[in-house]
């Protein structure tokens, strides 16, 4: 199916027209990651854990984050371009192997993209009085969800230029929000005590149990998100410098902040009482209900609820205009319909690759809204978006695996410590993530209903992976007539 030597000789040529403009700095780029990966709407699961949630995200950062991030700074220096995922696993393992890995990205994001909506407009119900009932309203979320997306739609059609304020308007929302933890926790520390055990035998995880593993996947699922940059690289300024730059500032800043706000959270309120979806302003007005009183509890819960509809529109934001950039350089190279791979005339955005993507989002949406209880079909849209989602992350791991090994690409070394730790973290950070997806394919015990869970997510990965093999079987032969 591969055309690796094919591949590299076309390689220069499809990905150099039509271009976007670099628009993106250091600055912007810092915000990007943060909006991209801090997963505030996760937080509720990891505080669930209890004081061992500060464990597990430590053994995250070595065991995932730093490889991926010594991972995506090479391989960012070696090729900086627009849909750079696509083109790594392409340039390492050809042509069939790239396309399954923009393919398996670009719809793990449509699983995300619902998830992601019924959130924010949870939140969004939640601010106004009256209506904070219809958060668990399948067919209300629906509706708001729809709105939320065509807004997003226009925005990113418009440009990065654009969206990029948007986006730093929504990492200042994440630096807010935490810091509004981080008090609340404090607070209820000193006034009332920590609501949590945190006895030195809860800080310490038993991974010798399923459940706790199964956990830990989550944890690392969490950390995930390291190459959404990259799939800009055209339109970022001086990418090859800028990239790794905010890559380890960024890290540093999620990192604190997983660690922080979680601690924050369970020292707050008692976890059991955390909900899935509307976990973090329940958190907020429970807290701040026991240190001011009622009224106090509803004006916080509001703001709390406000920034994270901004965060959640910053996230949609990045992640749409992300993996709008695959089906766009796939489309350059017509494994896809010509007409993803076109610009707009005026503003110089992948519209059609937007507009497809917001179409089926939507539909998505309209699934999500017919019998099931809102928290449920979230939950099942997070274990789909988790599986599929981490089948890209083996080929970017193997792809730099592929580099260090082969000897004309070894001397293109672009880490710290050289040839050596480039190697180790995309063998770690493989075996990583291939346990990550088995244990992601283990129901939690939020699942009601686990034979619902395997049918939903085992017929999605099939039909999915047929379907994407189906159209770029076609594609090649139209290619080769």
């Amino acid at each position: 199916m591969d055309e690796p030597n094919k591949t590299a000789d076309m390689f220069t040529e499809q990905v150099s027209a039509p271009k976007l403009k670099p628009v993106m700095g250091f600055r912007d780029l810092v915000f990007f990651y943060i909006v991209a990966i801090f997963g505030v709407r996760l937080l509720p699961v990891a505080a669930s854990a209890g004081p061992s949630i500060v464990t597990f995200f430590l053994i995250s950062l070595l065991i995932f984050f730093i490889p991926m991030g010594l991972t995506v700074i090479d391989l960012s220096k070696r090729y900086p371009v627009d849909g750079a995922l696509y083109v790594w696993s392409k340039k390492a393992f050809g042509d069939f192997h790239g396309y399954i890995t923009a393919w398996t990205y670009w719809t793990a994001n449509l699983a995300f993209f619902p998830s992601l909506l019924l959130f924010t407009s949870s939140h969004l119900f939640l601010i106004l009085p009256g209506y904070e009932h219809l958060s668990q309203s399948p067919v209300a979320l629906g509706l708001l969800s729809t709105v939320v997306v065509l807004m997003m739609l226009f925005i990113n059609l418009v440009g990065m230029k654009v969206s990029t304020i948007f986006n730093n308007i929504s990492g200042v929302a994440t630096y807010i929000a935490v810091a509004l933890i981080l008090v609340i926790g404090i607070a209820s520390w000193i006034k009332l005590g920590p609501a949590t055990d945190l006895s030195f035998d809860n800080w310490i995880p038993s991974l010798g149990s399923i459940k706790d593993l199964v956990f830990l996947s989550t944890v690392v699922y969490m950390f995930a998100g390291l190459e959404c940059a990259s799939m800009l690289g055209d339109e970022v300024r001086d990418a090859r410098k800028t990239i790794p730059r905010a890559i380890v500032t960024s890290g540093i800043l999620i990192t604190l902040m997983y660690i922080f706000a979680s601690f924050s959270l369970l020292v707050a309120v008692p976890t059991e009482t955390l909900n899935d979806l509307t976990g973090i302003s329940d958190a907020v007005r429970t807290g701040v209900g026991q240190l001011g009183g009622a009224s106090l509890s509803l004006v916080f819960g509001s703001l709390s609820s406000f920034l994270l509809v901004i965060m959640g529109l910053g996230g949609l934001s990045v992640w749409l205009a992300t993996t709008a950039r695959l089906p766009f350089v796939v489309g350059l190279d017509r494994y896809l319909p010509p007409a993803f791979g076109k610009l707009h005339p005026r503003y110089g955005t992948p519209y059609i690759s937007l507009i497809s993507l917001t179409v089926i989002t939507i539909f998505l949406i309209a699934l999500s809204a017919l019998g099931e209880k809102a928290e449920q079909v979230y939950n099942i849209l997070i274990s789909l978006e988790i599986v599929t989602f981490l089948i890209p992350y083996l080929y970017m791991f193997g792809s730099v695996i592929k580099f260090e090994v082969d000897k004309k690409y070894r001397k293109q070394v672009h880490v710290p410590g050289g040839h050596k730790n480039a190697l180790v973290a995309g063998i770690v950070g493989f075996l990583v993530i291939v346990a990550s997806i088995l244990l992601a394919l283990v129901p939690g015990d939020d699942v009601e209903d686990p034979l619902n869970f395997y049918l939903t997510v085992i017929t999605s990965l099939a039909i999915n992976l047929t379907i994407g093999i189906a159209l770029y079987l076609y594609a090649k032969r139209k290619r080769s007539k």
